[in-house]
C-alpha cells in the first residue's frame, strides 16, 4: 500500500519530516488512523495494518481534541506500536460535547468532501441538515448535500425538498436513488485518487446502502426503516 493511495501529500510529508527530527527516535513511519477503539487505534501504512496505542507522554500533554481521530495521519514508532505524534490536520469534522464544560470531539480528520445525506421522506429535517453543513464548513470541508431515496416522493415534493435544502447551503445538492441508480454518477465524480470522502446523516437515510452501491459489494450492513415514522435503525455503529 502506497501512502499516496491513502491521501498522503507534500504537506503531510513536510510535517512528518519536522516531527521526525523533533522526536529523534529510530523506526518512525507515517500511518493513517482507520479505526479507533477505547485505548487502541488501527492504522494503515506502507507496512500494512497494525494496532497501536498513543505514547504516554503524548497522551498526558494532549487535549481530547488533539488525540488521534479517524482520518488522522500519525507518526508511529513501528517496533513499539506507539503513536508519537499526530500530524497537523488539513480539515476536521468536530462537534461540541456538553458537560461541565463544552469539549470539542473530533469525529474525523483530513476529509476533502463530506456527503451530508438526508432522505426524501418524513425523516427530512432541514435544521439537522443545516447543522451538518455548518460543522463541515467550519472544519474546512466541502459539504455536498445528498437527497436520498428520491424514488419515495413525487416531483412536487422533490421540488420542495430541494428548495428547503438550498435555503441552508450554497454548495451542490445531489438527488440520489439507490433503487433506480439516479444520481450515483454525480456522487462518483467526487471520489478521486488521493481524496477522502465521508458520509454523515441520521439513521435510515441510506448511507450504508449508498456505500455498498459505490463499492459494488455488500460491505456495510443495512436495515429497513420503520413505516410508522420513516426513521431508521442503527445498522452501522462505527466510524
Amino acid at each position: 500500500m502506497k501512502l499516496e493511495n491513502l491521501g498522503w501529500n507534500s504537506r503531510f510529508e513536510c510535517e512528518f519530516e519536522k516531527s521526525y527530527l523533533k522526536i529523534n527516535k529510530p523506526r518512525l513511519i507515517a500511518g493513517r488512523v482507520i479505526l479507533t477503539y477505547n485505548d487502541f487505534y488501527r492504522v494503515i501504512s506502507e507496512n500494512g495494518e497494525q494496532l497501536v496505542k498513543v505514547a504516554g507522554r503524548l497522551k498526558l500533554r494532549s487535549r481530547r481534541a488533539d488525540l488521534p481521530a479517524v482520518g488522522d495521519w500519525v507518526v508511529i514508532e513501528s517496533d513499539k506500536n506507539l503513536i508519537q505524534a499526530v500530524l497537523p490536520r488539513q480539515t476536521k469534522f468536530s462537534r461540541k460535547v456538553a458537560g461541565k464544560y463544552l469539549v470539542e470531539q473530533v469525529v474525523a480528520a483530513n476529509i476533502d468532501t463530506i456527503f451530508v445525506m438526508t432522505s426524501c421522506n418524513a425523516d427530512f429535517n432541514v435544521r439537522r441538515l443545516e447543522r451538518y453543513v455548518t460543522m463541515a464548513s467550519e472544519g474546512g470541508i466541502v459539504p455536498v448535500v445528498i437527497l436520498g431515496k428520491a424514488d419515495l416522493c413525487n416531483p412536487q415534493q422533490l421540488v420542495e425538498y430541494l428548495a428547503a435544502a438550498a435555503a441552508v447551503t450554497s454548495y451542490e445538492i445531489l438527488v440520489v436513488s439507490n433503487q433506480t441508480g439516479e444520481g450515483l454518477a454525480a456522487v462518483e465524480k467526487y471520489i478521486q485518487f488521493g481524496k477522502t470522502v465521508a458520509i454523515v446523516g441520521s439513521s435510515g437515510v441510506g448511507k450504508s446502502t449508498l456505500i455498498n452501491e459505490l463499492l459494488g459489494t455488500e460491505r456495510q450492513k443495512t436495515g429497513a426503516i420503520r413505516e410508522t415514522d420513516a426513521r431508521g435503525r442503527h445498522s452501522t455503529i462505527h466510524r
